[in-house]
């Protein structure tokens, strides 16, 4: 039951003693609405306005997550806003309009005056008319560890503001097209952004993308990388930023690498032949990237055929990066066009003893794995978790489930499709293909059981018993 609760009379000092008890206690607020409990009727801040009470309300309030929608107005924030606030976010509903940007222009503006020492800053708001606000409020905060402003850009003033921050450890930040990207001085390039540990860029063009790491990233201590780009890119684009990476980034530090486009692509651009052709990655390319010898995650959903990815590769990756934990090379789980991987090819990856996702379409023409290879010659991964092979047809689901179950047997594989779907004669060839999938699903666990017990049956140990109650 949704219980909205409203004030009929005039605030009183009274009223405020309990108010005031626990007030002083309160370290986090999230003013975000369809949250369990009471709401309130918007009159009680005019009301709390009217008091004329000393502000901030919450005088130890240390985080404040906002939302900005046409039912939930934002100029009931502006009390809470205190100089012992850490962290700010403010979400912008789908449903919002631009009626309202006045309210966000205040309450942002207002941070530079009463927050001061803000630490983390997050705004999710595409309206560009913010971008100036948004930069000139960012200039006057001088101990930022995070900004993450998924949907606006900032003015160049502001970005050279944010590379001289010696805290600043999280940037996301989109950068328009036509920024002019300049270092403050070029014989301050190696004291920039001096403790930055994830970069998040989001542009049109990849071009823009290695300007910013040349202007600002020389050399870098970075761990996470992120770019979403929606320019489709060539081999020529890869080349240039992986050298560019290699030259701004330390070989040891950087642990994951991600490419993407900004915006999830349709389906019927991501199977388009005449596209697809003329994006074939050359496998040659990633080899660039084994020179960060600690690489965790990568991470390549961009626009691309990756037809030449085979299985040398994926064997070479695992090689060069013994710590992977999670890797993706594909531009749509779906998608018709796949790899040269074949099933036998991801046997490698099981002596990476952190991988726990694997997201990769393999080869549809390849052969099944074969029953001989039922042990998985030695290899068996117990950290693969999660894992997604695309929907490639396959001939024979009980020689798919069979290899699955003893390189990978606690993996949850993902597919599309249920056995317990009703049958349909007039099937397409995309539901024949889904169907063998989840086939492959319910026979993979069943083997997975027994093989558990057989080797349960020859040397019982606790950790047969934790996977077989895990597996139940």
């Amino acid at each position: 039951m949704w219980i909205c609760q409203s004030i009929i009379r005039p605030l009183i000092e009274s009223d405020w003693e309990r108010f005031d008890f626990y007030a002083k206690r309160i370290r986090r607020l999230a003013t975000r609405p369809n949250r369990p409990g009471p709401a309130f009727d918007f009159s009680v801040f005019r009301a709390i306005e009217l008091s004329r009470r000393p502000l901030p309300l919450l005088p130890n309030l240390q985080r404040l997550d906002t939302l900005s929608s046409n039912g939930h107005p934002l100029w009931n924030v502006a009390p809470l806003l205190g100089p012992k606030l850490k962290h700010f976010s403010l979400q912008v509903s789908s449903f919002g309009t631009e009626d309202s940007i006045f309210e966000r222009v205040s309450v942002l503006a207002s941070l530079q005056v009463h927050s001061p020492f803000l630490e983390s800053l997050e705004v999710s708001d595409p309206i560009k008319q913010l971008s100036l606000v948004i930069s000139e409020t960012i200039c006057s905060l001088q101990y930022l560890h995070v900004l993450k402003l998924g949907a606006t850009s900032l003015t160049p003033e502001c970005i050279n503001h944010l590379s001289t921050l010696s805290n600043l450890m999280d940037l996301e930040v989109i950068i328009a097209e036509n920024s002019v990207m300049q270092a403050p001085s070029p014989s301050s390039r190696a004291t920039l952004f001096p403790a930055l540990q994830a970069l998040v860029i989001l542009t049109n063009l990849w071009a823009t993308a290695d300007a910013f790491f040349e202007a600002y990233l020389q050399p870098s201590s970075l761990e996470r990388v992120e770019f979403q780009v929606n320019e489709s890119p060539t081999n020529g684009h890869f080349h240039r930023l992986f050298t560019m990476m290699r030259k701004c980034c330390s070989l040891g530090s950087l642990t994951d690498i991600t490419l993407s486009p900004q915006t999830e692509l349709a389906d019927y651009i991501t199977d388009d032949v005449n596209l697809l052709s003329t994006l074939v990655l050359d496998p040659s390319i990633l080899h660039m990237l084994f020179s960060f010898a600690n690489l965790e995650v990568l991470r390549i959903k961009t626009l691309t055929s990756f037809e030449k990815v085979d299985n040398t590769l994926i064997n070479n990756m695992a090689l060069a990066w013994p710590g992977l934990k999670s890797l993706e090379i594909r531009h749509s789980p779906i998608s018709q066009y796949t790899t040269s991987v074949t099933i036998h090819g991801l046997l490698p990856l099981a002596s990476c003893s952190s991988l726990e996702q694997l997201f990769i379409n393999i080869d549809p023409t390849s052969p099944d794995a074969l029953p001989q290879l039922r042990q998985g010659q030695g290899l068996t991964s117990l950290c693969l978790v999660d894992l997604e092979l695309g929907q490639s047809p396959i001939r024979d689901p009980y020689a798919v489930a069979s290899f699955l179950s003893n390189v990978f047997p606690l993996a949850n594989i993902d597919t599309k499709y249920s056995v317990e779907d009703e049958e349909d004669e007039d099937e397409d060839e995309d539901e024949s293909v889904a169907k063998c999938w989840a086939q492959v699903k319910v026979l993979f666990l069943q083997f997975v059981k027994f093989r558990i017990r057989e080797k349960w049956s020859e040397t019982p140990d606790e950790k047969c018993t934790c996977m077989l109650r895990l597996l139940w």
